[in-house]
């Protein structure tokens, strides 16, 4: 009920909507202003995409230059051999060398005749196999100018395969009677590509002069010696970087970054993206930016609303709360308005909370302790009912071939133990034990030859019974057959919290006893009381190991069974339990 609806005059405005108004004065000239920062964010991820391409480009220009350049200063070096000095070279030292040139440079070496360009040696070839064929490659001009160069992408003679030559004049007395040629393999470029990463769709690419692929980062084998399109021929005349938009031979809208290469004239180096990368380089922050301004905007309008409504509705709301706590509804928590931020209103809700709270407090404590009752008396029933159940299963399933005295007394001892568990859940209410009071318990008629060692641990209600039972078992076996049936046996029990799953394991470890045959042929009825116990009614895993120095046994509480606590250790690694109130003495 809106207590103030009657009061409102006609025609006025109401004042959410002046709130509403001022925050869209404020914000929408901020969203303009975020707008117009957004343009500027956009050009410099475009520039910076751009830029990223173009790099790239220029430094794998570098590197192929780098490639180049060793091959031509190798074969520059063999040009310059003393077997070509003379009126009659000696051919046969010189093919040596170039072999061994051939080696280093992963790549067959050719001495060709300056005047006809047929090959003289081809290292490509077995040794003493005649060459006599003309290179396919174009190196007439290499004995007419002189100088060094690298022709665009030919067909082997010899190898039938799309190759690179890089030429260099043999200058003997003002003349040059042979060319040396060295085969530059596309693949070759094609890895030193591919060294520079890209991204999942892009590639990078080497183009020669007369724009035919020479090498590719990615498929390279498919491309080699295709045209590159016309746009990038357009777009690169007259530069020596830059970057351009075009459609690839694939069919597929794409960017590049190119730069051209300094030690061959006409060879460009492309760094080649999907368009759909470089639009999502930029378009995903401007998305970003203007989603962000527009709900800006929209939490704007919905705060003045929100605001203009929380004060106005404070009065009302602690109206109708008062009323609610005059009629006596202390049952459940009176939904009390939240703070407003007016010191006024605030005084009267806390007030009006304080009485409130006294007065269902008051109520609550007596309907808790009914409730605590009540659980306490259907619990012990339970456990009852439990512990009667289990005695009288181990009454019916123990064993008959034993003297009446023998059979009593190992009955007796069982539930002896089911009731020193039961006497310690009553001292907590109900609420678990300590594994530490558990074991003191039941080995407590063997202090002095018993050590415990392990982190504080909490074992939930119904492992409390189970687990009283389980030391009670390992205790009477290693007294009757174990190490606790001589005087210089020991026993260890240790426990520790396993990792990452938080279950609770134990080692029972028994020393100083009758040596162990191994493995007995059949199992006691105490052994498979200990395995049920684990496995059924504590839910975890059991091991049994028949040392001959003693038996081990290791058994894992699950994950929720025990729970750690930030106290120190019950008892260091290795502490002997002593006699004391504690332990029964």
């Amino acid at each position: 009920m809106h207590w103030f609806g009657s009061n409102r005059v006609a025609g006025s405005i109401r004042f959410e909507y002046y709130l509403l108004a001022l925050a869209l004065a404020m914000l929408i000239p901020a969203f303009g202003l975020g707008l117009a920062s957004a343009s500027r964010a956009v050009t410099a991820y475009q520039e910076a995409f751009r830029n990223g391409l173009v790099a790239t480009a220029e430094a794998l220009a570098l590197a192929t230059d780098r490639e180049i350049d060793a091959h031509r200063a190798t074969m520059a070096t063999l040009a310059g051999s003393t077997t070509l000095d003379g009126p009659v070279p000696d051919l046969a030292a010189f093919e040596v060398e170039a072999r061994r040139a051939s080696a280093a440079l992963g790549t067959p070496v050719l001495l060709l005749d300056g005047a006809s360009m047929r090959q003289i040696v081809n290292t490509a070839l077995p040794p003493g196999e005649p060459a006599g064929r003309v290179s396919a490659g174009d190196f007439r001009p290499v004995a007419e100018s002189g100088e060094p160069i690298v022709t665009d992408l030919v067909t082997g003679a010899v190898a039938q395969r799309p190759v690179v030559g890089v030429a260099v004049p043999v200058k003997r007395d003002g003349l040059i009677p042979f060319v040396l040629a060295a085969r530059l393999a596309p693949e070759r470029l094609a890895r030193l590509l591919a060294e520079q990463k890209s991204d999942d769709t892009g590639f990078n690419v080497v183009v020669d002069g007369h724009q035919s692929v020479v090498a590719r980062s990615r498929e390279h084998a498919i491309y080699v010696g295709r045209q590159a399109p016309g746009w990038f021929t357009a777009g690169t005349a007259g530069r020596n970087s830059g970057f351009l938009e075009g459609m690839s031979v694939s069919q597929q809208e794409v960017v590049m970054g190119f730069a051209r290469l300094g030690s061959v004239p006409g060879w460009i180096v492309g760094s080649v993206a999907m368009r759909s990368n470089y639009v999502a380089s930029w378009r995903r922050p401007l998305e970003i930016l203007v989603l962000g301004g527009g709900v800006t905007v929209m939490l704007g309008a919905v705060l003045a609303i929100w605001l203009s409504r929380r004060l106005i509705r404070p009065v009302t709301d602690l109206v109708g709360a008062a009323q609610a706590l005059a009629a006596g509804g202390t049952a459940t928590p009176l939904p009390l308005p939240p703070a407003s931020g007016v010191a006024e209103f605030e005084a009267l809700r806390l007030g009006l909370s304080a009485a409130e709270a006294a007065l269902r407090s008051r109520d609550l404590a007596k309907r808790q302790a009914d409730e605590r009752q009540t659980l306490l008396m259907r619990e012990v029933d339970h456990r009852a009912k439990n512990a009667l159940a289990v005695a009288l299963s181990l009454a019916q399933l123990a064993p008959r071939a034993v003297s009446p005295d023998q059979f009593a007394t190992v009955l007796v001892g069982r539930i002896a133990a089911m009731a020193r568990a039961h006497s310690l859940l009553s001292e907590t209410a109900w609420s678990g034990s300590d594994v530490r009071a558990v074991a003191e318990g039941e080995l407590s008629p063997y202090a002095g030859r018993v050590a415990l060692a392990g982190p504080t641990a909490h074992l939930v209600v119904e492992v409390v019974q189970p687990m009283a039972m389980l030391l009670h078992e390992l205790a009477t076996n290693a007294a009757k057959h174990g190490a606790l049936s001589g005087p210089e046996g020991r026993v260890s029990l240790s426990w520790r919290f396993t990792d990452p799953d938080g279950g609770l394991q134990f080692t029972w470890k028994e020393s100083g006893g009758p040596p162990l045959a191994g493995e007995p042929p059949h199992r006691s009825f105490g052994s498979r009381l200990i395995t049920q116990l684990v496995e059924r009614q504590i839910g975890g895993s059991i091991d049994f190991a028949w040392h001959t120095s003693g038996l081990e046994v290791s058994f894992t509480l699950p994950a929720g069974k025990a729970s750690g606590g930030s106290d120190p250790p019950l008892l260091a690694t290795g502490a002997v339990l002593q006699p004391g109130p504690a332990c029964g003495a």
